[in-house]
């Protein structure tokens, strides 16, 4: 994943938000109730937080912080609808359009922490050309008098615990 889609949903999110917060979020005939009137104040601020997270995309902590800041806009967005949906008042566009900036905010600040998460590359084991089994690495070779861990598993290099070869065992028959 690109971060750059990400900071780019976010951004663009952020933006929504604002612009939501500034367009009516309940309306009655003849009456528009903007968001800044109430609580499209706390979506404003938490919108710039938001962007400016962005902006430090390529650090893990900013797109923690986004991922919260986008999650006060979510949270003051649903609860507002709720209590318009609840009343006389009819849902208006700002407080659609700042839905779905909180949906666009968070989509991309999941990715954005995810895009700084590098995927684990296992290399496969080395295979016997003749044989097609897998290759075990030899056990490094012991000095004469090492220090064995008291579960005589591992033993002291001089700077760190290696596992004990297992003994080789009786020949088959």
């Amino acid at each position: 994943m690109n971060p750059r889609v990400a900071q780019a949903l976010v951004l663009l999110g952020a933006v929504a938000a604002v612009i939501g917060a500034i367009l009516p979020w309940a309306t009655l005939p003849g009456v528009d109730v903007k968001g800044t009137e109430g609580d499209g104040k706390i979506t404003i601020g938490a919108a710039i937080v938001v962007a400016l997270c962005a902006l430090a995309f390529p650090h893990v902590w900013a797109a923690v912080l986004a991922l919260l800041a986008a999650l006060a806009i979510a949270g003051t967005g649903a609860y507002d609808t709720q209590q318009v949906s609840g009343s006389i008042l009819s849902v208006g566009s700002g407080l659609i359009l700042t839905d779905v900036a909180a949906g666009a905010c968070l989509i991309g600040a999941i990715l954005a922490f995810m895009a700084r998460r590098p995927a684990s590359r296992m290399m496969p084991a080395p295979v016997h050309a003749t044989y097609g089994q897998p290759v075990v690495p030899a056990a490094p070779a012991m000095p004469i008098g090492v220090t064995y861990s008291p579960d005589g598993r591992y033993w002291w290099d001089g700077r760190q615990w290696v596992p004990v070869a297992p003994s080789a065992g009786p020949p088959p028959r």
